[in-house]
This record gives structure tokens, C-alpha cells and sequence, in this order.
């Protein structure tokens, strides 16, 4: 769940969606379809999803003595260059919405919800114990898709064209197909291998993931972005900590 907004009266789940361009909702078969850039993509209706994160959060609350909880959802669609339309005669769930949207529709649910289920006190200690049981996604993602570090095509990728590896040069990134020079490649590849692989890395394993030969170059890179690290010299390993939550927003997208 992206947020989730308690009161003593019902909770809320608020989903929010980062996409652009021509957003089709179609309920019935459960999808949802961007076009954009000249590309379709297909993408599992957000209302099934929030409709399965509140029946997995009834559960544990009920496994934890909290029940008869209102559970509402909403879909958050959050850029201002997006065009939310309908596949068929269907009218677009009115769950989602835009953010100019929000409050509109939570005033909405304080006047549908007015029997209060539980006390400030409980309010606060339920707070509490869902921040101690929180626990960030994380997914193995060669396991999901049945692939191996074979398959995996490693090098710093270019922002612009997405292409990979592009070339280190005089401490800037240049992508040989679009042209475009950037300083900050390396970081979507050490993202990249943390999603992959492991929360830390080594110099040996940033040489390969950034296809760069020169270990001083790569130890320089490491040190530049303050990674934390343990062991001396060939042995020192660095930690990978990007926040699940808030660095790979550009992967919403």
C-alpha cells in the first residue's frame, strides 16, 4: 500500500498512480492500458489491486483483534499528463481519481462513515503497532521471472533512450545512440543491481555492473556517493540503502 490514512471511524488505503499519456480502464476483464510515445502497455486494473490490499489488511487485522474496520480505497492518478478515458459504456470506477479530487471525495466518506469504531487511545496504539509490523516489499525478482545472471545485460543505461552500457568519459556519462551526456548513470545501475541482487556490492561487482575495467575509477564512484562500506581495500563492501519507497520513483512511470 502506498498510504494508508486511519481515523476512529473508517481507513482509508490511498493508491497512488504515476502514469502519463491515455490511461483505458477496462473493470470488466480487469485491465488497464497506457498509450503513450507510440507504445501500449497492459497493466492490472488498479481496483483489483486496492480491492486485494483491503482484503489482505481485513485479514490481519482481524488475526489481531481488530474487526468491523470500514475499509475504503482510492486511486490517486498524480501527473498532469494524463488522460483517464474507458474502454467500453462503462463508466471509469469512481475510486479513481485526480488529487484536486481527494478531499472532495474523503469529506464524502466522513459523511458515509459517522459510527466510530474505535477510541483515540486505540487509534494511536493500532498506529503504532502496524509502524513496528511494517515491513517494505521485496521481491526476488530473478525467482519471479525464472532468470539467471546470465540474462541480465549489465552497463549504466542512458536516462534519455534507455540504452545500455553507455561510456564513462573525463568523469561524465555519454550514450553513444542518443548523445546525451549525464553524471548520474551509475546510480540507476547500483538501483538496478539492489532491485536484482543485493543490498551491498563490491568493487569487483560494480566493475561489472558499470563495465568499467578500472577498479581506482569505480572506487572513486563508490566513494563519491558516500556509500557506507566495511573491510580494507580489495575486501570492502558497500552498502546499497535506496529507500524501496522513495528511489525508484522513475520505475512508476
Amino acid at each position: 500500500m502506498d498510504n494508508l490514512i486511519l481515523n476512529p471511524y473508517f481507513f482509508t488505503i490511498a493508491e497512488v498512480k504515476n502514469f502519463s499519456g491515455t490511461i483505458e480502464f477496462d473493470h470488466e476483464f480487469g485491465q488497464m492500458t497506457q498509450h503513450t510515445n507510440g507504445r501500449t502497455r497492459s497493466f492490472k486494473d488498479p481496483i483489483n489491486q486496492v480491492d486485494t490490499q483491503i482484503f489482505h489488511l481485513q485479514n490481519w487485522l482481524m488475526q489481531h483483534g481488530y474487526s468491523a474496520i470500514p475499509i475504503v480505497a482510492l486511486v490517486i492518478f498524480v501527473s498532469n499528463h494524463v488522460h483517464l478515458t474507458r474502454t467500453d459504456a462503462n463508466d471509469v470506477d469512481p475510486r479513481i481519481i485526480r488529487p484536486g479530487k481527494f478531499i472532495e471525495k474523503y469529506q464524502e466518506l466522513k459523511q458515509k462513515y459517522t459510527t466510530k469504531i474505535l477510541s483515540e487511545q486505540q487509534l494511536l496504539n493500532l498506529s503504532r503497532f502496524l509502524k513496528q509490523h511494517h515491513q517494505p516489499l521485496r521481491l526476488d525478482v530473478l525467482k519471479k521471472y525464472h532468470l539467471t545472471a546470465k540474462d541480465i545485460k549489465p552497463g549504466a543505461p542512458c536516462p534519455e533512450c534507455y540504452y545500455l552500457p553507455i561510456i564513462r568519459n573525463y568523469g561524465r556519462w555519454y550514450c553513444p545512440r542518443c548523445k546525451k551526456i549525464n553524471r548520474e548513470s551509475h546510480l540507476f545501475a547500483f538501483k538496478d543491481f539492489q532491485l536484482l541482487y543485493k543490498n551491498c556490492i563490491t568493487n569487483k561487482e560494480a566493475r561489472w555492473m558499470l563495465q568499467i575495467d578500472d577498479s581506482h575509477v569505480v572506487s572513486k564512484i563508490l566513494k563519491r556517493e558516500g556509500f557506507k562500506y566495511s573491510g580494507k581495500f580489495k575486501d570492502r563492501v558497500y552498502s546499497l540503502d535506496f529507500d524501496y519507497q522513495t528511489d525508484y520513483y522513475y520505475l512508476m512511470n
